[in-house]
């Protein structure tokens, strides 16, 4: 009967242990697996602030070191936050004149850009959402690290000519 019950024991410790091994096996997996998530993400979250950064840095060499915050008839510099947004917007995905006149279709005056290639303005990977602000009273990039509040897309220093990937709370890279 003794021996009979070791059995029994011997089988209970093995599955007991096997269930151990399965359960450590999946928690190390799914902590990879979600490693590399986050670090897909963040692969994703560089390559498009790097095409928007490219963009703002095509945008400001052709037109006379301005940053995208002209109006959108090309004379005077947006002081308003939301229209400055909208503004950039249109002068990084359309036809520009040197002034920062925008177009939809190639012109003689209209004949820059557009800066990005994208037939949609990129979205943030991080929360899913392509709407930018603007804060147009900072001119200083060393300055240019106050999140909206607001959990948008991205966030634009047209002035200071530098952009960040912006979840409301905090902004990154």
């Amino acid at each position: 009967m003794k021996e009979h019950n070791r059995k029994w024991e011997t089988v209970l410790t093995a599955t007991m242990l096997a269930v151990a091994i399965a359960i450590t096996v999946t928690m190390f997996y799914r902590d990879v697996y979600a490693q590399a998530l986050v670090g897909e993400a963040e692969v994703e979250l560089e390559d498009k602030l790097a095409v928007l950064r490219k963009a703002i840095a095509d945008y400001k060499a052709e037109h006379f070191d301005h940053a995208g915050v002209v109006t959108s008839d090309g004379y005077g510099l947006k002081t308003d936050d939301e229209e400055a947004a909208l503004v950039f917007k249109d002068q990084m995905m359309l036809f520009t004149s040197e002034h920062g006149a925008v177009s939809y279709v190639l012109t003689g005056s209209c004949n820059l850009g557009p800066y990005i290639a994208e037939e949609d303005w990129p979205v943030n990977p991080a929360n899913g959402k392509g709407t930018v602000v603007a804060d147009v009273s900072v001119t200083d990039d060393r300055a240019a690290r106050v999140a909206s509040g607001k959990n948008e897309g991205w966030k634009i220093y047209p002035r200071a000519g530098v952009i960040f990937a912006d979840d409301g709370d905090n902004l990154s890279k």
